[in-house]
Parts: C-alpha cells; structure tokens; sequence
C-alpha cells in the first residue's frame, strides 16, 4: 500500500471493506427469504488470478475457475466476472479521449479539450497523490474510470436490469492487488443515490486466506463447468501487465491519426528507450525522420516525482537534444505508483518456497510477470464495446454514458483545521 498517501480517515475505509464484511454480507443475506436477498456478482483482476496461480503453481484459467467454485458453489454468489471486461471498456475509450485531446491540440479550428499529455488515471495511488499534493497536474489526467469502477457500474445496471432488482440489492465485491483499490470504491463519485458501484474490495492474498480458514483445499478445488456468456469472457490485452494502456493507446492513435501500423510490444515501427530503468520508459514513433507521437510509461513515486516536477516547472515532459527538428514533449503517459506495475501491488500473494527453489522477491515478481503473460491475448474491440453499451444503457444511452465511463478530479487542500485532509473525495 502506499502509505504515504494514505489519512488515517482513509486507513478506516480500508478497514470497512475486509473479508469479515463479506462474511457478515453473506450471512445476513441467507437470513432473508430468498425474494428479498441480493444478488452477490464478485469480479476478478487478472493481476489477482496470476499471482494465485503463480503461487499455486496452476494456470490463469485453472484459477478463475476454481474461485468460479468457490464464489458460485461454496458461497451463495450468482456471477463470477473477469475484471478484463471492464478493461476493455476503459482501452477503447481512453484511446477515443487521446485522439480528440490531440486533434484539439494539433488541428487549428478543433473544438478546445484537456491539455497533453493525457495521463492514465486508473491507479488510485497515484491519483490520491495527485488530487492532495500536485493540483496543476489534474487537467493532464485521464477522464476515463478504472476497469474496477466501469466493471462495477455495468455489474449494477445490468445485472439488476436481467434480474428484475433495484440497484442496491445488487452487491458487487471486488478482487484486487492492490489496498488503494478499496479507497476507489469509497469515493463519491462512484456511488449513484449513495448506492456504490463496487460495494467491497479485497486483495489476493485476503481472498486466499478466506479460501483457507474454511478449510478448503485450493489446488484441488473442481474447476466449475458452467459459465454464462460474460463469464467466459477471460482473455487478456497486449501491453504491460498493469493494463496495457499506452500499447493501445499508441497503436490505436498510430493508425487512426497516421495510417500507420505498429506493434508496441513487439517494438515493430517504435523505438523504444530506457530513460532511467524498466520503469519509465519511452516510445517514440517517427515517419520521415519526423516524431509522430511520444509516449512514456512511469511506475513507481520516484519516476513519478520527477514526472510531476517537469510538468510543473516546464510545462514539457521532455524535451529534444539541441539540434533537434522539433522539441516534442510527451503526448500520453501511462503511470503507476507501484514500482513494476500492478503485479507489485501491496495486495498480492507473497514470494513462496517450491521444492528446492526458494524465489528472491524479485525473481517472485518476475516469475508473476511471465505467469501473467501466458494469458491468451484478444485486441480491443470498438464494436462490441458498443454492443456491450446498447444493453448497459438502454434507451437512455447519451446521458449514462458520461456518467458510467468518465469521472473529474479535484485538488485537496491542506489547512490547519483540516490536517487529516478530511476534504479529500476518497
């Protein structure tokens, strides 16, 4: 957890979502006759499901589908969903965003839009720091919710549509690597008439260890045979293993302002450079000698750091060597606080012993890595992000939109009667 960033009045919200409220949940729930229950639906981060499986020495799909038993079969929840699709949401708008940001930018007459470079905002440790120490660099942030809230609003919407409930007797638990996840689900602007999209969070390792103290035998848990249509949906994305957001993101923008077609991952059309070491690195894709875009990916607070003190002091992320054709800054940023991305979060399950191997923990991050990489991968797809939106809006489609994809930032000030930063909107 980043505990730098972290009120003690923010230390009681993480305190609130625990595995004890999931287990009051479930036993007050069983309380009631069955036609005023709700409807438990829990949805799976695939940084969760790799560091399971790597811990367990079981494949990603081995994972899902044993805690698709459990949550399904041992606890009384209805629907098991990958978190993935919420991701896909959040890849195809965030590159929609990009594009129009630089066409504004770029294409004299284009109606105004939010300054570059964009910069993700699906990392709640990075944004809790921006909002309460760095407000200039607010309007550079992505408007586009985290795969966790966009998964949760659809979660809510649907799934009392399909069940003929309201909202709040849908209750939406979510698993995460990461603590600051839980202070995302606590913010205001996730919640429709006070009823919160993600209604608890917990991490890996708490799941785990919820698996265990019921005695149950993880690795030799059945894989569960029936899945509906959203539940099968468990591929991954290309890109980094914390979202893969600059990779869309570039590849997209490279086609659809350039007609040009590259590879991030694979480096095919892109130079890619180590600026400082594998955490912030950059991307620059040029045509005639030209520099297209530049982008960059900025892990952990010291990268960041020095990020926001560019931002600020110059108003340019980077600039060209002296000679250069043009000095050209950054034109999206993918940015997470913990170092390595999100496979490092503070949530996930720890180094373990496997024979005679006893893993160092950076050869257990590592080894999360690569098992994270072995999911299959299926690319974005604009049109069945539409179809999805169709049924998740109904006839109402324009106005939810905006309200169920995007969110807004807003700076926190420190003063003395507020030394807690109380005002905070987490």
């Amino acid at each position: 957890m980043n505990s730098g960033c972290i009120t003690s009045a923010e230390s009681v919200l993480i305190s609130q979502q625990s595995t004890s409220e999931v287990a009051t949940t479930i036993e007050y729930q069983l309380s009631l006759p069955y036609e005023h229950r709700s409807r438990l639906v829990a949805s799976l981060s695939p940084q969760s499901r790799a560091s399971i499986a790597a811990y367990y020495n079981l494949s990603i799909e081995s994972v899902y589908l044993k805690l698709h038993t459990f949550f399904k079969q041992i606890l009384p929840f209805e629907a098991v969903l990958d978190t993935n699709i919420g991701r896909e949401i959040a890849l195809v708008e965030g590159a929609r965003e990009f594009q129009s940001r630089w066409l504004a930018k770029h294409q004299p007459g284009t109606p105004s839009a939010a300054p570059l470079p964009v910069i993700s905002a699906a990392c709640p440790g990075w944004i809790c720091y921006a909002e309460k120490t760095h407000h200039a660099i607010l309007p550079y942030l992505s408007s586009i919710r985290s795969p966790q809230q966009l998964i949760g609003s659809l979660i809510k919407t649907m799934y009392a549509r399909q069940w003929g409930v309201p909202s709040h007797r849908v209750w939406h638990l979510s698993i995460m690597p990461c603590f600051d996840k839980k202070l995302e689900a606590s913010r205001e602007d996730f919640a429709e008439n006070e009823i919160r999209d993600v209604d608890c969070v917990i991490t890996t390792a708490e799941v785990i260890r919820m698996i265990e103290e019921r005695g149950i035998d993880f690795v030799n848990l059945p894989e569960s045979q029936k899945l509906s249509p959203f539940e099968t949906r468990m591929t991954s994305h290309a890109g980094s293993s914390s979202g893969g957001y600059l990779h869309h993101v570039m590849t997209f923008a490279a086609k659809s302002l350039f007609g040009l077609d590259v590879d991030v991952a694979e480096a095919r059309g892109v130079q890619v450079r180590t600026v400082r070491n594998n955490d912030l690195m950059e991307y620059i894709l040029e045509e005639n000698g030209v520099v297209k875009l530049r982008m960059a990916r900025c892990y952990g607070f010291r990268n960041i750091q020095n990020l926001v003190r560019k931002l600020e002091g110059k108003g340019k992320v980077v600039k060209r060597k002296a000679g250069a054709k043009e000095d050209h800054g950054w034109d999206y940023v993918e940015v997470m606080a913990c170092p390595s991305g999100c496979v490092n979060g503070g949530g996930q399950m720890p180094p373990v012993s496997s024979g005679e191997r006893v893993y160092t923990p950076k050869e257990w991050l590592q080894h999360v890595e690569a098992v994270y990489q072995t999911q299959a991968v299926e690319l974005p797809s604009e049109e069945r992000v539409e179809a999805l939106y169709t049924d998740w809006f109904g006839e109402h489609r324009e106005n939810r939109r905006k309200r169920c994809i995007e969110t807004r930032y807003r700076g926190v000030e420190f003063t003395v009667g507020n030394p807690l930063l109380l005002g905070t909107r987490w």
